[in-house]
C-alpha cells in the first residue's frame, strides 16, 4: 500500500530504537522523544484536508483515544507542546516529560497545574492509533487516494 507500511516501519523502528535508550549509561533523550512523537502525530493526517499544521496534529491527535480527545478539548495541545518543542525546544508552561508512567500520554494535575508527557504511554497510544489508521485507510478507498495524493507531495522515504 504506496509507502505506508514502509513510513509506519521506519516510524516505529525510529521511535523504539530512541526509547530503548532508557537502559543505557546516559539514558533516552526525554525532550528529542516528546518533540518527534509530535511532530509525527502531525505527519500522519494523510487526508490532505488541509495545510494548517494545527489542524493536522489535531486531527491525529484525536486518534489517540478518548482521553486525548478530552485533553484537546479543554487545552490548546498543539500550542503547549508541538508548536513550542518544535519552535522553541521546550513545552509552554509549567511541565515536565518522563518515560514511564501515566494513563493518557499527556496528562494536567488540576491540582498543579502542570502537564506531564509521559512517553511510553503515548508512543503505544500513537502506534495503536497509527496501525488502526493504516488499516482504515487500506479498506477506504476514497481516504487511500487522499493519503497518496498527500504522500506525493512530500518528501520520499527511501
Amino acid at each position: 500500500m504506496i509507502n505506508l507500511e514502509k513510513i509506519k516501519e521506519f516510524t516505529f523502528a525510529d521511535l523504539d530504537k530512541t526509547i530503548e535508550l532508557v537502559h543505557s549509561d546516559k539514558g533516552a533523550p526525554n525532550l528529542m522523544l516528546a518533540l518527534v512523537l509530535s511532530a509525527y502525530t502531525e505527519f500522519w493526517f494523510l487526508e490532505g484536508l488541509t495545510s494548517n499544521s494545527s489542524e493536522r496534529f489535531n486531527s491525529f491527535f484525536r486518534k489517540l483515544g478518548k482521553n486525548y480527545e478530552s485533553l484537546l478539548d479543554k487545552h490548546d495541545i498543539y500550542d503547549r507542546f508541538r508548536s513550542s518543542l518544535v519552535h522553541g525546544y521546550l513545552i509552554k508552561g509549567n511541565s515536565k516529560i518522563v518515560i514511564e508512567g501515566g494513563e493518557c500520554g499527556i496528562d494536567f494535575d488540576d491540582k498543579t497545574g502542570i502537564f506531564t508527557f509521559y512517553i511510553r504511554r503515548y508512543l503505544e497510544d500513537f502506534k495503536f492509533a497509527v496501525n488502526n489508521y493504516v488499516h482504515e485507510l487500506s479498506t477506504n478507498p476514497d481516504k487511500f487516494n487522499k493519503a497518496k495524493e498527500e504522500l506525493e507531495k512530500r518528501a520520499q522515504l527511501l
